[in-house]
């Protein structure tokens, strides 16, 4: 594990900016642990993949 933040606040502001919809398709490419895709439901998001090339990383989230 590279580097780690159980909450990615800078993040989710570019995407509420960018992607207001919360409809719109999202990938997070490098999820790691870290909770984006949990915030992201939690602000309405429906349309989220996640992607990593760990193992448990993915089955983490």
């Amino acid at each position: 594990m590279s580097w780690f933040r159980p909450h990615l606040e800078a993040s989710l502001d570019y995407i509420q900016a960018a992607a207001p919809d919360p409809h719109a398709a999202i990938i997070d490419v490098g999820c790691g642990e870290a909770t984006l895709v949990d915030d992201l439901l939690v602000l309405g998001y429906d349309d989220i993949t996640v992607l990593d090339i760990s193992e448990s990383a993915i089955a983490t989230a």
